[in-house]
């Protein structure tokens, strides 16, 4: 899929998203335009229009497993709109994005603050008991359980987005240590039981991953 069908997929899919949500068209259009500036920065190599979009199918594949599906696509649409590599902030500043550009503007306030409360929980990926904010999590997860070039493409994109700041063996370093480590010393990824069945797919992954970090290689990126 090219770039400019993603963008028009992207912006087509939040209008809609907005319409439904009531908010005008004013905002509806700033809006939109800062979510695409967002997303489309020349330094998003993973966390840009093509991974919102991925979640966006999903949602839609599992709606009726979310207590608040539109609620759920507002989430998918704000989670990663700040992203700064090597903050821990990242999840709260998009949380309030989200709630400064459009609690005023939605017809149904809850919708944006069940939004926030999904967001907020990307930052620690893990259980909560909320089977709407579990599956949220997986969903923003699910990357892990992909066929290996796709994974490939995925762990490329982290690791340009992080590296520019850190420096490659800071970086091979920190993600082996505090993300790839802990992941496969548990031997699981997902809460859900929706996507517990990709813990092999995931784990495999993880596992070539850290090998490839670990012996300074490079990712075969097709």
């Amino acid at each position: 899929m090219s770039m400019d069908v993603d963008h028009d997929r992207f912006v087509r899919l939040w209008d809609g998203l907005a319409r439904k949500l009531g908010i005008g068209d004013e905002p509806r259009s700033a809006v939109g335009r800062d979510l695409v500036e967002a997303y489309s920065s020349e330094d998003r190599h993973y966390h840009g229009v093509s991974h919102i979009l991925t979640m966006l199918d999903a949602i839609e594949r599992f709606e009726d497993r979310f207590q608040d599906p539109d609620a759920a696509r507002l989430a998918a649409f704000f989670h990663d709109v700040v992203y700064l590599p090597g903050r821990t902030d990242n999840e709260q500043r998009s949380a309030e994005q989200l709630a400064s550009s459009l609690l005023d503007e939605v017809e149904d306030a809850q919708v944006v603050d069940r939004a926030r409360e999904l967001i907020m929980a990307t930052g620690e990926h893990r259980m909560s008991g909320d089977p709407s904010v579990d599956l949220f999590i997986d969903v923003d997860m699910s990357i892990l359980a992909a066929s290996w070039p796709e994974y490939s493409k995925y762990a490329e994109g982290v690791m340009r987005e992080y590296s520019p700041v850190f420096g490659d063996q800071a970086y091979r370093k920190g993600r082996v240590e505090l993300f790839l480590n802990p992941i496969l010393a548990r031997g699981s990824v997902f809460v859900t039981s929706t996507y517990a069945p990709l813990d092999p797919a995931a784990m495999t992954n993880l596992a070539r991953e850290r090998e490839i970090l670990a012996s300074g290689g490079r990712f075969d990126v097709l």
